[in-house]
């Protein structure tokens, strides 16, 4: 994961941007029962309230596993 954000930084430097990269939180549902979906959505807001937070013209997300990308 470290390679690929530094990838995605050049690019966007050569592009004539400037990266920024900032972390969301990250759920633990071994123990989540019935459902972890509230997680998920928790997740969701979060990751949205970062990008309605900081003044981006272009967003790229990347997601860590199968369960974080239906959050971004």
């Amino acid at each position: 994961m470290p390679q690929l954000l530094e990838a995605v930084k050049r690019g966007i430097m050569l592009a004539g941007g400037l990266p920024l990269d900032f972390p969301t939180i990250s759920i633990h549902e071994s123990f989540s029962y019935p459902t972890s979906m509230y997680l998920r959505n928790l997740m969701s807001m979060d990751t949205e309230e970062m990008i309605r937070a900081q003044p981006m013209d272009a967003i790229v997300l990347i997601g860590g596993c199968d369960k974080t990308v239906p959050a971004s």
